[in-house]
C-alpha cells in the first residue's frame, strides 16, 4: 500500500469518524481519530510538509488527552 493511499484512508477515515463521534461515542471515535492520523503522518512526512506533521501530532495529543480523561458532558 502506498503512502499516498495510507493518507487518503486516513484523511477520509477521519471525516467518517467526526460523524461517528457525533452520533454514537466520541471516546471510541477520539481513539479511532488517533489511528487514521497516525497512518497519515508517513506521507506528510516523506513530502516534508513539517507544518502538516507537528499540526497533526498536536491534534493526536489532544484527543488522546481526551479519550483517556473522558469526555465531558458524554456518558462514559
Amino acid at each position: 500500500m502506498t503512502l499516498s493511499t495510507l493518507r487518503k484512508i486516513g484523511n477520509y477515515g477521519l471525516v467518517v469518524n467526526t460523524v461517528f463521534g457525533q452520533f454514537f461515542n466520541m471516546q471510541l471515535a477520539l481513539f479511532i481519530g488517533l489511528v487514521l492520523s497516525l497512518i497519515s503522518i508517513p506521507y506528510y512526512a516523506k513530502e516534508k510538509l513539517w507544518d502538516t506533521v507537528i499540526f497533526i501530532a498536536f491534534m493526536m495529543a489532544l484527543n488522546l488527552a481526551s479519550a483517556l480523561s473522558g469526555v465531558p458532558g458524554c456518558k462514559t
